[in-house]
């Protein structure tokens, strides 16, 4: 009787492992892990999204860090959690599609890092209106990939995208 309560106390601590909608298919390898990433933060501001899958792809100690050169420190780092919380308006308020334009992958046993180039779009065809590069870094464990950390920058006029990150 612990052992149940036990499990499932720490199924609520950790939506990573406990979600109902984690998709094997989803974490099972870097391309899958990178795609549904893109595609759980994709859509129009009808569709809710699928905040459980979005946390399945991650890693409980999981960071989003934001690199800005507008705020003091630089970076504004967040749990899978905090940005939701942060987002959740926004994407209320506007279709929203992030779309890879390239990927660059290093993969050495069971670490992945990708760097991967993004257009922000208001439809999944339509013109960009930000861009950047998101750095991901991922991990294998417990036969499958989770996402470790995801640190990003828009392109910006002190930034413009290198043209080997376009391709």
């Amino acid at each position: 009787m612990k052992k149940l309560a036990l499990v499932t106390i720490s199924c609520l601590l950790m939506p990573a492992l406990a979600s109902a909608q984690m998709r094997a298919e989803d974490v099972d390898s870097v391309n899958a892990i990178i795609d549904s990433l893109y595609d759980v933060i994709s859509g129009t501001k009808e569709e809710a999204r699928d905040w459980d899958r979005f946390y399945s792809l991650f890693d409980d100690d999981a960071r989003l860090i934001f690199a800005s050169s507008e705020t003091v420190s630089g970076f504004q780092s967040r749990t899978p959690q905090e940005y939701r919380e942060r987002s959740e308006g926004a994407f209320a308020r506007n279709d929203f599609f992030e779309i890879e334009i390239s990927r660059e992958s290093q993969i050495y046993g069971n670490i992945a890092h990708i760097f991967s180039t993004y257009a922000g779009a208001r439809s999944p065809d339509g013109e960009p209106f930000i861009r950047g590069i998101n750095s991901i870094q991922l991990a294998r464990k417990e036969g499958r990939w989770f996402i470790e950390t995801i640190f990003w920058q828009a392109e910006s006029d002190e930034f413009p995208l290198p043209g080997k990150y376009l391709d």
